[in-house]
């Protein structure tokens, strides 16, 4: 009787408690895309933020340093260098002073919606930047083990890919108050819907790129490059008559599709008519890179520049900084060849672009750049199924990400 009433009782409380889902009977696999993804942005971001409280509690940083959040010293150490600008364009908006640093040079869709939800948070521009940040690069890990399934059919590939750029050495980029993972979401989120044809919501992630940042509008290129591809029109098809036929008839009957791409460079042309508006610049975001030190040499001439400082200056934090920055110049643009070998020319095109561009001026921040470089980690991801290399990349990123961000927290430049 008594044991009859315990089975009583403790099958009603179960009933009580019972989650709408048997978790016995719940199909994992099905929602891999949300949770491998997921896992990697809250484990990468764990380690990110311990790093940070460690590097500040326990290195001092210099003082006289920019407080972008005066009485909330945690949340300030998510502001760093680049993130003033930001901080100034949202507050203050847009100024350009001729000859000098100018905020001019960042463009304006992260800042636009820091400003948009800013007056939810309290009016916290800083608080306003990060959520962006972290929320974003949510997202984009999302779409990037969507497309690299995509591609590969490998669904423990894209875990692997999703892992190898969440815990790269400069992925802490993505939770601080910069534009990375906004640029990041964009550009992902453009190829996946190109690669999948839904060329509105893809030429509508590629114009929100190229106002995010100046090299968004590649995303142009690849999705006409896509668009021909899918009509017949290749590289190694250049030759024959009928793939411009082809081509020919594709545009007939399929021009509305190539109209919807041919906006992608709105983004960057409604800034520069701002530019030109206001300051009667078009194109001061480059103008001003000069202030930067920055000056079109090209990327060779750059190497050799960088070469010839390593050798001059010896050890020193400079050199480190130059020999980390060629040598991600130097893989990103090697990893390219593979890309085209794996995934084909529109994306190896992209990520030699994504590298090459920035480094015609200088090495510096290449390898915070070369974080927005995702066809390079999606075949990282497909090799890393060799166990060797996957254990290697693991422990040599992960430390390399928590002594980064240490550092960079107290205010020494990394990227």
């Amino acid at each position: 009787m008594i044991q009859a009433s315990y089975k009583t009782v403790t099958r009603q409380i179960s009933n009580m408690i019972r989650l709408p889902i048997d978790l016995r009977q719940f199909n994992w696999r099905q929602y891999e895309w949300i949770i491998v993804p997921l896992l990697a942005f809250l484990i990468s971001r764990m380690v990110v933020f311990a790093a940070a409280v460690i590097g500040d509690l326990m290195l001092p940083a210099d003082p006289g340093h920019w407080d972008p959040t005066p009485g909330n010293h945690l949340l300030g150490l998510w502001a760093r260098w680049d993130s003033q600008w930001y901080d100034w364009i949202v507050n203050e908006g847009y100024w350009l002073r001729p000859g000098q640093r100018s905020n001019v040079a960042f463009f304006p869709m992260y800042p636009l919606i820091i400003s948009t939800i800013k007056p939810i948070l309290g009016n916290n521009a800083v608080l306003a930047g990060v959520l962006v940040s972290n929320i974003a690069f949510l997202a984009a890990l999302i779409f990037l083990y969507r497309l690299t399934d995509l591609e590969f059919g490998d669904r423990q590939g894209a875990g692997r890919t999703v892992v190898y750029l969440a815990i790269f050495p400069t992925a802490f980029f993505f939770s601080m108050m910069y534009s990375e993972s906004l640029f990041l979401l964009f550009t992902v989120a453009a190829f996946y819907f190109a690669r999948r044809h839904l060329w509105a919501w893809a030429a509508l992630m590629g114009l929100l790129a190229s106002a995010t940042r100046v090299i968004g509008v590649l995303t142009w290129g690849f999705l006409m490059w896509e668009w021909l591809r899918i009509h017949g029109w290749t590289i190694e098809s250049i030759h024959r008559r009928e793939t411009w036929g082809n081509l020919w008839l594709a545009l007939r009957k399929d021009w509305f599709s190539v109209l919807i791409i041919a906006v992608i460079p709105l983004g960057l042309l409604s800034y520069m008519a701002f530019l030109q508006l206001t300051f009667k610049d078009p194109i001061a975001f480059s103008t001003v890179q000069s202030a930067w030190g920055r000056e079109n040499i090209g990327p060779i001439a750059v190497v050799l520049a960088d070469i010839k400082d390593i050798v001059v200056e010896g050890a020193s934090q400079g050199t480190v900084a130059r020999v980390l920055n060629l040598a991600t110049l130097i893989t990103f643009t090697g990893a390219s060849v593979i890309v085209w070998r794996k995934l084909g020319a529109g994306y190896a095109i992209y990520a030699l672009l994504a590298i090459l561009i920035p480094s015609t001026s200088a090495s510096q921040s290449l390898i915070r750049y070369a974080i927005i470089c995702f066809p390079v980690f999606m075949v990282a991801g497909i090799y890393g199924r060799n166990i060797y290399l996957d254990r290697i990349w693991l422990v040599l990123s992960g430390m390399l990400l928590g002594m980064l961000t240490i550092i960079f927290v107290n205010w020494v430049f990394v990227a």
